[in-house]
């Protein structure tokens, strides 16, 4: 019993971006080399890192490149998956709120995708976009390389899936037919980016979200207890957090109240548009009440956003329902 919990919570920390061990022997295996080089001043002026509610962690969970074929092996990619995650230890639920990498925010002042934070300025600016973006208190992070994707479904003998739609990638000579068929891990990681569908990055988003379930529920099966070190292993290479050890220490406490029928997925309300770039405009009223709804204990008050300098909102970042959608488009882009 006590091997089957490690492997889920090495799965949770790669799916979810967080992770729970039972015991400090397992803590002294990983070696956690946590992320200290962000600080609190870093994500806005007069914050401070620190775990805003008892018992609950809230964290932004990434999907990175590996840049092994760049010229520059420090130069930071595009995110290709974001999710922000609350997870409460009592309990036992989580929320995640997948933000589509085509996004249009602000960052450093002018108009981009939201994936580009990251490439611009690492997981500080990618965590200051979205803290301006949702006017929400984010201090933590979790980037997880997409490579971990591909060897935790090796390391688990496969991952069984219902494909919607045939992909077909002949550079990387991936061919996964439609229907429910067993994927490889070079498979499972083209179905998880796989962005051909009618309603583009949402489909994307959507295809995710039941990829992890598939995940989490086939992991934790008594036949992959014996995996257990491979996982932790993968995590050490592909895995990078600035959540404190202590707070992944103190989890353990809470392991079984973790109960995967409680993890509620959710996605920002929006619109894919066109205007020579591809992008996808969030709702103003339904995006920001949905954030109220899930993660109110981490929406900043306007004394707080006042005393960190940021401004409010940025409502040109959302599309208002009130406006003449053409005129609209026409002003934003």
């Amino acid at each position: 019993m006590k091997g089957r919990t490690i492997v889920a919570f090495v799965l949770s920390l790669i799916i979810f971006g967080f992770i729970f061990f039972y015991g400090s022997t397992i803590l002294d295996m990983l070696n956690l080399g946590n992320d200290d080089t962000i600080k609190g001043d870093d994500l806005a002026k007069g914050n401070e890192i620190e775990q805003r509610v008892p018992n609950e962690i809230f964290f932004l969970m990434v999907g990175v490149d590996e840049n092994s074929q760049m010229e520059n092996k420090d130069q930071n990619t595009r995110t290709d998956t974001i999710m922000l995650a609350k997870v409460n230890l009592e309990t036992g639920s989580a929320d995640v709120l997948s933000i589509p990498r085509d996004t249009k925010v602000k960052i450093n002042g002018e108009y981009h995708k939201i994936n580009a934070a990251h490439a611009y300025g690492g997981m500080t600016l990618t965590l200051q976009t979205i803290r301006n973006f949702l006017g929400v208190d984010l201090d933590y992070y979790v980037a997880v390389n997409f490579k971990a994707v591909e060897k935790v479904v090796d390391a688990i003998g496969g991952i069984e899936v219902d494909n919607q739609r045939r992909i077909v990638i002949p550079r990387e000579k991936v061919d996964i037919p439609a229907g429910k068929i067993k994927l490889n891990g070079k498979d499972a990681l083209a179905f998880v980016r796989n962005r051909e569908f009618d309603n583009g990055d949402l489909g994307r988003v959507d295809n995710q979200q039941k990829f992890m379930m598939n995940l989490l529920d086939q992991v934790i099966s008594p036949g992959n207890i014996t995996k257990v070190p491979q996982l932790i292993d993968i995590y050490k290479k592909e895995v990078k957090t600035n959540i404190p050890s202590n707070i992944i220490a103190g989890a353990a406490t809470k392991i079984g109240n973790i109960n995967k029928d409680k993890v509620n997925f959710h996605t920002v309300p929006g619109q894919p548009v066109n205007e020579g770039i591809s992008y996808y405009v969030a709702q103003r009223e339904e995006t920001l009440q949905l954030v109220e709804e899930i993660f109110g204990d981490y929406v900043l008050t306007d004394a707080e956003i006042q005393k960190q300098n940021e401004g409010d909102i940025d409502e040109e970042q959302f599309n208002d329902p009130e406006l003449n959608k053409e005129m609209q488009w026409q002003n934003q882009y």
